[in-house]
């Protein structure tokens, strides 16, 4: 993976780049079957590249130099991690100088980015239909979880894998509880299924004049699952259907409900059903709602996260698991 990279960093030096970091886990040494490259760019356009080289899915980012030194720009990477391929003018040891000068200040910045997201799941976890809240309590979790890697590691966005390796033993068996991911021949229909459940969504979405644009599998997914990191799979493409195909359809009407299932037109019926498969959901289970509120409300308590949430997401959590939810 190092190779190809230096090779592509190469490449990019004589085609005009000002340097090329690699990030991510190649840069780390943890790649597996499935990884991918994210390379760094300095240099003119602004711009963000998909391409595949010798097997392996490439995201190319581009920044301009004054562009990477930019509070939101070092906040997205990982840069104590970086891997310098090609530095000629120094541009990344700057932006490593900027990085650490600034990193109390960016800590914070996840910090509260994090807390942010926490709340907004909370208090969709606090509402609506069963399956609604328990599939946020349980994305709740996971970043619960990644949160507490962050604070160890500085990693924001880590493999489930590396992630669940790094977690306490009870910790780990809780999330692996609270996500229920699908295992086996269920779990490879499931992703099976996707990409035409995906295309008949979209055709059914541009019917009706609702922007379709990023709605594609991400590539990420299908690299996944082609190398068999089923784990891996399942959570991006729960993530995929819940944070992008399911609220663009129900945009069409303003609902944020996924068990309307019966109601729901074909094209968005379709995905549901495969969130359905990819999550263990009932459409109306009160009863695994409370326990999902628990086991999140004790992943908090065995993490020790309780004063990095801060006491109005510790208030709605011990409500989330204390009553039952209407």
């Amino acid at each position: 993976m190092r190779a190809l990279a230096g090779r592509l960093a190469a490449r990019l030096m004589r085609q005009g780049a000002l340097g090329v970091a690699l990030s991510g886990s190649a840069a780390r040494g943890t790649a597996g079957a499935g990884s991918d490259l994210d390379l760094w760019v300095l240099g003119p356009p602004e711009s963000r590249r998909h391409l595949r080289a010798s097997g392996v899915d490439v995201t190319l980012l581009t920044h301009t130099p004054r562009q990477a030194l930019s509070l939101d720009t070092l906040s997205y990477w990982e840069v104590d991690d970086l891997l310098v391929l090609a530095d000629p003018r120094g541009h990344f040891l700057e932006v490593q100088r900027t990085f650490n000068r600034r990193r109390a200040r960016l800590h914070r910045d996840v910090l509260e980015a994090t807390r942010d997201d926490l709340s907004r799941e909370l208090h969709l976890a606090g509402q609506g239909s069963s399956w609604t809240r328990l599939l946020f309590l349980r994305q709740a979790g996971l970043r619960l979880a990644m949160v507490w890697l962050y604070l160890r590691t500085g990693w924001r966005v880590p493999r489930y894998r590396l992630l669940r390796s790094r977690l306490p033993a009870a910790a780990r068996r809780r999330l692996e509880r609270l996500l229920a991911l699908p295992v086996g021949a269920r779990a490879r229909a499931a992703l099976d299924s996707l990409p035409q459940v995906t295309a008949r969504a979209r055709k059914w979405l541009a019917s009706r004049s609702v922007d379709v644009h990023g709605l594609q599998l991400p590539r990420e997914l299908l690299a996944r699952r082609a190398a068999g990191e089923t784990d891996e799979a399942l959570l991006l493409a729960r993530r995929f259907l819940v944070e992008a195909l399911v609220p663009a359809a129900l945009s069409v009407d303003g609902r944020y409900d996924v068990a309307a299932l019966g109601a729901s037109p074909r094209g968005l019926r379709e995905a549901l059903f495969a969130l359905q498969r990819l999550g263990r959901l009932r459409p109306d289970d009160e009863g695994a709602v409370r326990r999902a509120a628990r086991e999140v409300q004790a992943l908090v308590k065995q993490l020790q996260l309780g004063s990095t949430l801060g006491k109005v997401l510790g208030r709605r959590l011990r409500r989330l698991g204390s009553a039952p939810l209407r």
